[in-house]
């Protein structure tokens, strides 16, 4: 049984001293379900119950908010290695890109259809032949035995109709099994049209999973957008009989960790008996654009320190529920004006803005034993020097993420369907810029088949060298391992 609990407040959106005062911007009410027994929810490590802190990383002061220099960078320079030696393709502009139009999606909205994909090319009649699977195999041994094309197909997370030849996919059958046995992709993510009810949507995933399983494939992640609040794709659909647990700003606006924990236990608890494995949340984004349009209410608030408590609490509570979180959107979405959905986004903060606030929620998340981070579609022309979107950045991706933040987990790109990508590359040039760049999941490109066979294609010619695959694939083997093998 739960209780409803009503919040009401209005977002004060000063936490990064950006924007000045611009407080008092009303939210409607919404509903956030606490359990009917304590509704509370034991601390994180490092954590005083109730006192809704989290203890300082090492290297830096409680309450400084100060995050803590990487080695051979004095404190507070804001400061990694120079963009001028960013990877080529960020300064090279866009001209010899052919450009490509999408229907949108990853946070809001339908996902397009990809019946009508590009043909498949030389791969088109290759099947790859299966391994058996086992909690004891060893990654090592895996991904040298296992072919290139096994190991590409790792690299994506897809919809069921990329491969399963239908605009609208609500049960698995012999179409998907077959894309299936022809590209055993990482993961597939699941929408509105897609989700029914209990019964057909267990049912459907369960018959997914054992594609994967009866032909001796890697289990797939089985993700969905579930956040609370509008993007929510089970909690909207009134067949589930679940409650939505409302926007993540009302929770913010408790100020109690609990609160968050207990989004992330609830959240969990659903996707997980549904078969889910993989949740694209928590929001780690910080609100402090009061004109921003893709944001709003689903983040936290509008201070990075309390976004990063409750970023983290929901974190470790989905990953304890077994599900696992995909902290989104680096570096940061909440400060930009235009919608990465539609067209380009970017922020003007410099980098020691960023460190300063909109990363403050990833660099704990980090800290905190963060395993998977979606890289947003956001540029960063006063970081990079280009307008090159994070997801296409070596500089972000790996100079300020990976070698600044420390993070050595899963970096999934935001949906590459998405117009900030569209309006300027393909899926074959976007999909091999991005892994150059640093990132290990290629989220819903346009067209599959084009992304899959290009990526193919320039590991043969050594656009990517196949090194660059294999440490990719070891970071996803590893979180399954953790999760779903």
């Amino acid at each position: 049984m739960y209780i409803l609990l009503l919040i009401v407040f209005s977002a004060d959106i000063t936490g990064c001293g950006k924007y000045g005062e611009a407080g008092g911007i009303a939210h409607p009410d919404q509903v956030v379900a606490i359990d009917g027994g304590s509704g509370q929810i034991a601390p994180a490590e490092g954590q005083e119950s109730g006192s809704g802190q989290i203890a300082p990383a090492e290297g830096q002061e409680s309450g400084s908010g100060q995050i803590a220099p990487a080695e051979g960078q004095e404190s507070g320079s804001g400061q990694s290695a120079s963009a001028e030696g960013q990877n080529a393709s960020e300064s090279q502009g866009d001209s010899s890109l052919q450009n490509s139009t999408t229907d949108l999606e990853s946070d809001t909205g339908e996902t397009p259809d990809n019946s009508g994909s590009t043909a498949l090319n030389d791969a088109e009649d290759e099947q790859i032949t299966p391994v058996p699977v086992s909690p004891e195999m060893n990654i090592e041994d895996w991904i040298m035995t296992h072919s290139l094309e096994e190991k590409i197909a790792q690299m994506f997370i897809v919809t069921p109709e990329a491969i399963g030849g239908d605009t609208a996919l609500a049960a698995a059958g012999p179409e998907l099994e077959q894309g299936i046995v022809k590209y055993p992709v990482g993961g597939f993510i699941y929408f509105a049209h897609n989700l029914q009810s209990p019964v057909q949507t267990s049912g459907m995933l369960d018959t997914t999973k054992d594609y994967y399983t009866s032909n001796g494939f890697i289990p797939p992640f089985i993700s969905v957008d579930e956040e609370g609040g509008t993007v929510a794709r089970i909690a909207n659909n009134p067949a589930f009989g679940v409650a939505n647990m409302g926007p993540m700003m009302n929770v913010g606006a408790t100020g109690d960790v609990n609160v968050a924990a207990y989004a992330g236990t609830y959240l969990s608890a659903y996707l997980k008996s549904l078969g889910f494995n993989m949740d694209m949340a928590p929001v780690a984004d910080v609100y402090t654009n009061p004109s921003n349009t893709v944001i709003g209410n689903r983040a936290f608030g509008s201070d990075p320190y309390l976004v990063a408590e409750m970023v983290v609490a929901e974190m470790a509570a989905m990953r304890a529920g077994g599900v696992i979180p995909v902290v989104k959107h680096f570096p940061g979405h909440g400060a930009t004006e235009a919608d990465s959905h539609y067209g380009y986004a970017s922020t003007a903060s410099t980098l020691d803005e960023l460190l300063a606030c909109e990363l403050v929620p990833f660099d704990s998340a980090v800290r905190s034993g963060c395993q998977c981070i979606m890289a947003g579609h956001i540029s960063a022309p006063n970081v990079t020097g280009s307008e090159v979107p994070a997801t296409l950045s070596s500089y972000m991706l790996t100079s300020v993420l990976r070698n600044r933040l420390g993070f050595r987990g899963v970096i999934i790109t935001d949906a590459m369907n998405m117009g900030a990508v569209t309006n300027q590359y393909d899926s074959a040039t976007a999909a091999i810029l991005s892994i150059n760049a640093g990132a290990d999941v290629i989220l819903m490109p346009v067209d599959f088949y084009a992304a899959y066979n290009g990526v193919l294609q320039a590991v043969n010619s050594g656009v990517i060298s196949e090194e660059r695959i294999n440490e990719s694939v070891r970071r996803i083997l590893e979180l399954k391992k953790n999760f779903i093998i």
